[in-house]
């Protein structure tokens, strides 16, 4: 999450600063955590508030160049859908296993390192109970440039 500073003038929250973004506030200063889950929350859906949108073209881009063969195979199933089977990365991969684990844990490691996502996240998110990756909502953006 990017980190939100509050500009405070007469014990009232005036203006909120969140990434390269300022928004026009009048709101209580116990309103701060309000205003932070609605931020978190934004995020959570894939809305980010952190760089110009140059910045963040050029980052995906840079995340798209280096991406092997078998990392954009996976992500260009997500072009058309949020969620894909382990069996049709599989099939559409023709990997398994370790490999497939490794070609899932470098989008994670490439999305880290460039600061698309926090550490501790994945670019694709396991549902075991239906045995499906669903992509990251952060990672959405990116799948235009591929």
């Amino acid at each position: 999450m990017v980190d939100i500073k509050f500009v405070v003038k007469d014990d009232k929250i005036v203006e909120v600063e969140c990434g390269d973004y300022r928004f026009l506030a009048d709101a209580q200063l116990g309103d701060r955590n309000l205003i932070k889950e609605c931020f978190e929350k934004l995020e959570a859906l894939g809305i980010q508030f952190t760089e110009s949108k140059k910045k963040q073209e050029e980052m995906y881009r840079k995340y798209i160049k280096d991406l092997t063969k078998y990392q954009r195979i996976v992500l260009a199933l997500f072009t058309s859908t949020d969620e894909v089977s382990r069996k049709e990365i599989e099939v559409k991969t023709d990997l398994k296993g370790t490999e497939l684990a490794g070609v899932l844990g470098g989008l994670t490691r490439r999305a880290v390192s460039l600061g698309i996502i926090e550490k501790g996240e994945q670019a694709l998110i396991w549902i075991p109970d239906k045995e499906i990756y669903v992509i990251n909502p952060k990672l959405k953006p990116i799948l235009k440039f591929l």
